[in-house]
């Protein structure tokens, strides 16, 4: 469904946001702003209508990319569908444009919709209606009313709002005129304060989603090409997480996603990442037996050809078609005679029921002459 609001002009925008907070007398704090700690910034009451949603949200990058490569389309609320994603959908300049915002819109509700990996168990969605909207809740906004903090839980209440799911009596928003508050950032703002702010408003309070690894690794590759990759601050950031704890983990983990992209570019399936069925600890267990074969030195050739085997268990993956998690078969090839092996009895379908499995699904599909031998 397209958003909830029609966004007004730019110019519009700005105003409304100057004259506001040339009236307000209330203050919050933001945990950082160009590297103050904790810098003061101005309250204001805005309409939805005057909201950006941040099309260079962490959070949505991959899905972009996914949506971009399946063309995806959603409901116009008219009977009709929207124009399908392409590559100018999410780009900067496209920002406050209404199918930007109706696209955008439509990947922060699948995010709100998630209880997986957040604090309290609980979506977006329940939280608001059973909970209602507090001062906690309160969105950071640059001075054009780009959206820093806060995309999912502004595109949750207009979803409510969409839905007729609030009242006035016991959410405090008015359905005929949706108002909030909201900080606005204390000057005008450069893309590494508003990343800088971002990644600290993920930790921890409830509610908060923490990055699926997907979403994480596309972060840290974004640091380490600005900072030209200086690992340590990506580990400042992420060293919070279990996953990514030590340096060497994190490290870790971006080879599982550097495997994972060459595994869908090998299929045909690039700009998935974010693919429901990405089966993560296959990629896991990818990275593991990378490094034992270049530990063993192994010719590059049968690293080549493991890798396509990586790929072929990953399109098994996603068809379903595997009795049991495919990281468990990629764990048994200990050497690079087993690879070879794997290939001399998929070329003649040997009695292996598992290569069986994939000459019936017809998954390979050449996938064998994909990889030099």
């Amino acid at each position: 469904m397209p958003r909830h609001s029609t966004l007004v002009a730019e110019e519009v925008r700005i105003e409304y946001i100057a004259q506001r907070i040339a009236r307000s007398q209330t203050t919050d704090t933001l945990p950082i702003w160009e590297d103050v700690v904790p810098a003061s910034c101005k309250v204001i009451s805005i309409c939805l209508d005057h909201l950006v949603l941040r099309v260079n949200n962490a959070r949505t990058i991959d899905a972009q990319q996914y949506t971009i490569s399946q063309g995806v389309t959603y409901d116009d609320g008219a009977g009709g569908r929207t124009s399908p994603a392409d590559e100018h959908t999410f780009l900067h300049e496209n920002e406050s444009t209404q199918e930007s915002q109706d696209h955008q819109y439509e990947l922060l509700l699948v995010e709100a919709k998630k209880k997986t990996g957040r604090t309290g168990t609980r979506s977006l969605p329940e939280i608001l209606l059973e909970d209602g909207w507090t001062a906690e809740d309160r969105p950071v906004i640059t001075e054009k009313g780009v959206l820093i903090n806060g995309n999912c839980r502004v595109s949750t209440l207009e979803n409510l709002l969409q839905e007729g799911n609030l009242n006035a009596r016991d959410h405090k928003i008015n359905p005929a005129n949706p108002m909030i508050e909201v900080k606005v950032v204390p000057t005008p703002a450069t893309e590494q304060a508003i990343e800088q702010l971002e990644r600290r408003l993920q930790l921890g309070t409830a509610g908060r989603l923490e990055y699926n690894w997907v979403q994480a690794t596309t972060d840290m590759r974004r640091i380490l090409v600005r900072n030209g990759d200086d690992y340590s601050e990506v580990h400042s950031f992420y060293n919070h997480l279990a996953n990514y704890s030590t340096l060497p983990q994190l490290k870790h983990w971006l080879s599982a996603r550097d495997l994972l992209d060459q595994s869908l570019h090998n299929i045909g399936m690039d700009g998935q990442q974010m693919h429901s069925k990405i089966p993560q600890f296959l990629f896991d267990m990818g990275a593991k037996r990378n490094k034992a074969a270049g530990s063993a030195e192994w010719e590059q050739h049968d690293i080549r050809a493991l890798n396509g085997l990586l790929a072929i268990f990953l399109k098994i993956s996603l068809a379903e078609a595997a009795e049991r998690e495919m990281r468990y078969n990629l764990q048994e090839i200990k050497s690079a005679d087993n690879v070879k092996k794997f290939y001399v009895d998929l070329q003649t379908c040997a009695s292996n029921p598992l290569l069986q499995l994939v000459e019936e699904k017809h998954i390979v599909h050449n996938t064998v002459t994909l990889i030099p031998m």
